[in-house]
């Protein structure tokens, strides 16, 4: 059986006017954007990236490398 393997590379940017963590794929005009996720100035960065994890997980993507 032939066995199809697909690697996707996301890429996060802070978008500070909206307050949203971008989170996509890249292309030569810039991110292309599969989901956002609110950034709260009141969580550390790190919990926000949680949040972002989580989010990844949520919309198909089950593996990180």
């Amino acid at each position: 059986f032939p066995v199809t393997i697909t690697l996707t590379v996301l890429y996060i940017e802070l978008d500070e006017e909206k307050q949203y963590i971008n989170v996509g794929t890249a292309s030569n005009c810039g991110l292309i954007t599969e989901f956002s996720v609110n950034y709260d100035d009141d969580f550390s960065l790190d919990e926000n990236l949680e949040n972002v994890l989580e989010e990844v997980y949520n919309n198909g993507y089950l593996e990180l490398y």
